[in-house]
C-alpha cells in the first residue's frame, strides 16, 4: 500500500470542497489545526505530578481538565493523559530520547488525531445539538475537557476561557464525518472554516 504524503491533512479534500457562504458575517468559525504532534502518556503506581515534574511537564491536571500553553495536557483518565505539542516546539526530551521515566509509557499517535477551533457565538449552540453533555459554561467552564459523543462520533472537547471558544480533537477515520456534519448543521449560522496557517505559534 503506498505511504500517505506527509504533508496531506484529513480535511484536504473536505476543505477543497467546502465553500463557506458566511463570509464576516459567519455565527461560528472552525480552525483547523496542522503541524502538531500528539503522545498518550500512561502513568501507574506512583506520583504522578512528581514523575511529571522529571519529565519536564506541567503539573497532571486533574479529572477532566485540561493544562499548559504551548505543551497541551489533557486528562482522559486517572493514569492517561493525551499531549498535544504545536509545530515548531521542541520534542520533550523523555520524547525525543524514547526514555520515559518508569513506570511511564509514552505512544506516539502523531498523524492519527485532528484538531478543530470552534469560535463565535454560534459555536456552543452548535455543537449542542449534536453532543449529549451540558456545555453551558457554568458547568463546562475554562479548563474543563470531556471525552464524548458529537453527532455519533467519539471526540475529546475542551472549554477555554472565552465561552464562544471550544477546541475538538477528533481520531482522524472521524475527522470528514465530524467537519461535514459541522459544515450542514452550521448552514444556517453561516459557518466559516479555515485552516491554521502553517508554523502559526500556539493555537
Amino acid at each position: 500500500m503506498p505511504e500517505r504524503p506527509r504533508d496531506t491533512h484529513a480535511l484536504d479534500a473536505f476543505m477543497k470542497g467546502f465553500s463557506a457562504t458566511g463570509g464576516g458575517s459567519a455565527e461560528a468559525r472552525v480552525l483547523v489545526h496542522q503541524g502538531f504532534s500528539v503522545h498518550n502518556l500512561r502513568l501507574r503506581g506512583q506520583d504522578h505530578a512528581q514523575a511529571f515534574a522529571r519529565c519536564g511537564l506541567p503539573a497532571p491536571p486533574a479529572n477532566n481538565e485540561w493544562a499548559g500553553d504551548d505543551e497541551t495536557l489533557y486528562w482522559l483518565g486517572p493514569d492517561e493523559w493525551l499531549l498535544v505539542c504545536p509545530e515548531g516546539m521542541a520534542t520533550p526530551d523523555f520524547i525525543a530520547s524514547g526514555a520515559p521515566p518508569e513506570p511511564m509509557t509514552v505512544n506516539d499517535l502523531t498523524g492519527g488525531w485532528v484538531m478543530l477551533t470552534l469560535s463565535g457565538p454560534g459555536a456552543r449552540p452548535l455543537l449542542e445539538r449534536g453532543c449529549t453533555i451540558d456545555l453551558n459554561p457554568a458547568v463546562m467552564g475554562e479548563g474543563h475537557c470531556a471525552q464524548t459523543l458529537l453527532a455519533k462520533s467519539p471526540v475529546l472537547l475542551a472549554t477555554h476561557a472565552d465561552p464562544e471558544r471550544v477546541t475538538l480533537l477528533v481520531r482522524r477515520s472521524f475527522a470528514e464525518y465530524v467537519a461535514l456534519w459541522l459544515a450542514h448543521t452550521g448552514e444556517p449560522c453561516h459557518i466559516a472554516f479555515a485552516f491554521q496557517a502553517r508554523h502559526a505559534a500556539g493555537s
